[in-house]
């Protein structure tokens, strides 16, 4: 009996495990198919070396070259493996807006880089993640430019002022018959501007601390990059510091310790000062003393690295610019005698140009945009997606680096007939009206856009 019963329950027993075994066996077979699929709906791309992935390809000059081969082997969206780093590459202007139009939320984090993080710790615009502090000191920030005049006339004299200056310095070069950077002299002007604002001054050259920090400032920017490398090669932040890295922070510290400097003097005057705050600082103290701020994202600790992001977005970017508008003009004497003809029939020769004249200087307008496109001062971004999302048909899992390659949409052959060429042209219409067209990149189309891109 006992051995009838053990043997029925072996029967049961194996019927139940060959049940089993089999709809495991079928739910294997069927998902195999949907397996392959849901890989291959990640954007395709180069393989890679082991460990490093395609990072290699990524330095030196021969950078742009690589991006611009793999849309024309795997098409407008491909990822890439660097490093560690799965990073999804969207380089066309539709998809990019598509990207960020129908959630931008999801892009809304910027790519993690811990060794910068580390530093920053959350401080200012650009060391913050996306958050409701990030929003409250950004939309701060946009209400002190505001009360200050960003995009009003009184701006507009502050920038009219250094242009005196920075036309004295280019009048003295030439009467010493000296070479000279104009990328420097911009750089000078342009943190000059950014300062009249922030500081409520103008600094000459003999300011030892105000030039220390533009040195530095100048410095660390060529630095920055040697952060990303814990990004995507995690094992290298176990090893000792590396040295470009070592350079950023130091450099850094005496970017901010400059900044202190200042801040700590308009604190001591702040008591003495009669009327209205007429710069950012003042602007700040005010407000976080009367506790119009929010605390958690106001500390007073918290105001250089912000007075920091301004001058390091604000600085390189429009001074790059200008030099690309300058080079183009001495490689185009066409052009440049083209910009010197319409200034003079436009703007009387006993004033300076102003906003006013605007409208009368649409080919002068299209030179300073096709400068935009073809200097592409803001090449990419790298942002990181919050949750799983679709780009272009693709599927990409939360955590996903992303990088908008603008440098590739603003030398989309697709979109810009002979890209190669600066050609003010495509920037005007039959009749020599100004096109501002949709496609151009200055420098971002991000949702998470920095205050000072607005005076830019």
């Amino acid at each position: 009996m006992t051995s009838i019963m053990g043997e029925r329950a072996w029967e049961c027993f194996s019927y139940v495990l060959a049940i089993i075994l089999g709809v495991c066996f079928l739910a294997l077979v069927k998902s195999l198919p949907q397996r392959k699929r849901e890989v291959n709906k990640i954007p395709p791309g180069p393989k890679g070396w082991p460990v490093i992935g395609s990072l290699m390809h990524l330095t030196g000059k021969g950078r742009d070259g690589f991006l611009f081969s793999l849309v024309r082997k795997y098409g407008a969206v491909y990822s890439l493996r660097l490093g560690s780093q799965l990073v999804v590459v969207v380089n066309r202007y539709h998809d990019e807006m598509r990207t960020l139009l129908l959630d931008g939320h999801v892009l809304s984090e910027r790519a993690p880089i811990e060794s910068l993080d580390s530093y920053f710790k959350g401080r200012g615009i650009a060391g913050a993640k996306y958050s409701g502090g990030w929003k409250d000191v950004r939309k701060f920030t946009l209400c002190i430019f505001k009360s200050l005049g960003l995009g009003r006339r009184c701006f507009e004299h502050n920038v009219l002022c250094e242009l005196d200056y920075l036309l004295l310095d280019v009048e003295q070069h030439f009467l010493n018959k000296e070479d000279f950077d104009p990328m420097f002299l911009f750089n000078n002007a342009t943190a000059n501007v950014i300062g009249s604002v922030v500081y409520g001054q103008r600094f000459e050259r003999n300011d030892e601390v105000f030039e220390t920090m533009k040195a530095a400032l100048h410095r660390s920017l060529r630095l920055v990059q040697y952060g990303g490398a814990t990004t995507f090669l995690p094992f290298m932040r176990y090893l000792p510091t590396l040295p470009g890295l070592k350079a950023f922070y130091r450099e850094m510290n005496t970017v901010i310790c400059c900044h202190k400097i200042f801040i700590d003097k308009h604190k001591r005057e702040l008591a003495n000062r009669d009327g209205k705050a007429t710069n950012f600082i003042d602007a700040y103290l005010d407000n976080s003393l009367q506790g119009e701020s929010p605390s958690s994202a106001f500390r007073h600790d918290s105001l250089a690295f912000l007075i920091n992001d301004l001058f390091m977005a604000g600085t390189e970017t429009s001074a790059t610019v200008l030099t690309w508008a300058i080079l183009s003009l001495v490689v185009h004497p066409l052009i440049q005698k083209r910009i010197h003809q319409e200034i003079d029939s436009a703007v009387p020769s006993n004033r300076q140009i102003t906003l006013q004249d605007k409208p009368n200087l649409p080919y002068t307008q299209a030179v300073l945009l096709e400068s935009l496109r073809y200097g592409s001062v803001v090449p990419a971004v790298m942002r990181a997606t919050t949750q799983d999302t679709t780009i272009s048909e693709f599927a990409v899992p939360a955590g996903t680096i992303i990088m908008l390659n603008y440098h590739y949409a603003n030398f989309d052959p697709d979109v810009w007939k002979d890209p190669d060429e600066f050609k003010p042209q495509r920037f005007l219409d039959s009749e020599g009206n100004v096109i501002h067209r949709k496609e151009l990149i200055p420098f971002s189309i991000d949702p998470v856009d920095w205050p000072d891109r607005r005076w830019n």
